[in-house]
């Protein structure tokens, strides 16, 4: 159970991560130094996040795990992306793996859903395909049309929780107000089906109370959010991240759910990232 719960765990600060310097090694190495095929590190990190959309009640995890990134001849794991294929990766565009998650949370982590099954771990993969949009010496900026399926588990079944369709534009520089880091901007907004919707904002009979109406969720525009990533180099093996993501959930599908409580909310990751070994070829 321990290394299902890890592995759930790792998945969520890879998402978190991605925005923080996945996004950030896309961009040229000025110095064409070759980089080695292996690289194996670990990540600590703090998370702040929403116990889920529009929630006015937040998550803060302290995790160490590891990562490692491999760069194949035809396969590269971890590097530029998650998962990306030569073969498709042109300089202005790339096919590779959309992935995101969240925590699990009980009844008692809500208010509104006191009382309420609880919500499980939430993983989503599917397909990402970008397209270059600008490009100079220093910066790039891409639009991703990312295509997931979400599931949800507890670690003794999975459901599948509907399907997610995100466009997402961003901007990644060097060296961008401090020196050796990279920055990255940007906007995104997720449209979710009706099963997706349900998951989260739907009120059966059997839950409804005083304060909580039954309702009945349908699919359509979940929210948008702006992130700000900032990672800095601070040596060959030690790198400092942070990431800021700010949600709107205004005009919501789901805006008159009894759940949906919050307009606006954040998530915040704030951590630092260790390579310990680096292959010689």
């Amino acid at each position: 159970m321990l290394i299902k719960q890890l592995i759930i765990i790792s998945v969520v600060l890879i998402f978190f991560m991605e925005t923080n310097f996945a996004y950030a090694n896309t961009l040229s190495n000025g110095n064409n130094i070759a980089k080695p095929r292996w690289e194996l590190g670990a990540v600590i990190a703090d998370i702040n996040t929403p116990v889920y959309p529009a929630s006015s009640d937040q998550h803060n995890k302290l995790l160490a795990v590891p990562y490692f990134i491999y760069r194949g001849d035809i396969i590269s794991i971890g590097d530029k992306s998650i998962v990306s294929a030569k073969a498709v990766e042109e300089d202005f565009f790339k096919i590779d793996i959309s992935l995101n998650a969240a925590f699990n949370a009980k009844s008692s982590d809500s208010s509104v859903r006191v009382g309420m099954p609880e919500l499980d771990y939430l993983f989503e993969l599917g397909p990402k395909f970008s397209f270059l949009v600008d490009k100079d010496t220093s910066s790039e900026t891409w639009l991703d049309l990312q295509f997931r399926s979400v599931f949800s588990t507890d670690f003794s079944s999975i459901k599948h929780r509907g399907y997610i369709f995100e466009p997402k534009i961003y901007w990644q520089a060097d060296n961008f107000l401090i020196e050796n880091s990279k920055t990255t901007i940007s906007i995104s907004s997720t449209f979710a089906t009706k099963k997706n919707h349900e998951y989260f904002y739907s009120v059966d009979t059997d839950y409804v109370t005083e304060e909580r109406s039954l309702y009945s969720a349908n699919s359509g525009y979940l929210g948008s959010e702006v992130t700000i990533g900032q990672n800095v180099k601070i040596d060959q093996e030690w790198n400092i991240f942070l990431g800021l993501t700010l949600n709107s959930w205004q005009g919501s599908k789901s805006e008159d759910s009894p759940l949906f409580e919050e307009k606006f909310n954040y998530s915040f990751i704030l951590g630092v990232k260790w390579d310990f070994y680096r292959s010689n070829f």
